[in-house]
């Protein structure tokens, strides 16, 4: 097996994409912040604010005691949402629920 390292094109450093001031922005140092009832939220968090502060992979992993291909997977998952699409996607869960009159722990609507 050769070395991917060892010639050839260089590929580029993976980085966060640059986040929405609003949501974003201000939400993952919200979560880092307040610590969260979630480790992975936690860590996940860390790893995007890592990123975006100019740190590179190898770094953050080390940061989070993470291997590098979980922090490469991260960005590359945050770099692929955009918040419209997730907007988008939570109206439409929430569309659906309401016309099957289901509520959020999947229990059935009380009618009265």
């Amino acid at each position: 097996m050769s070395d991917p390292t060892a010639g050839g094109a260089a590929t580029e450093p993976v980085r966060v994409r640059r986040m929405t001031d609003r949501q974003e922005g201000q939400r993952l140092p919200q979560i880092v912040r307040r610590g969260s009832t979630s480790s992975v939220r936690y860590r996940r968090a860390m790893m995007l604010l890592a990123s975006a502060g100019g740190n590179r992979v190898p770094v953050i992993a080390q940061l989070v005691q993470a291997d590098e291909d979980t922090v490469r997977d991260v960005i590359h998952r945050f770099n692929a949402r955009h918040p419209d699409v997730l907007a988008a996607h939570r109206r439409e869960r929430a569309r659906t629920r309401s016309e099957k009159g289901v509520r959020w722990g999947g229990r059935p609507m009380k009618v009265a």
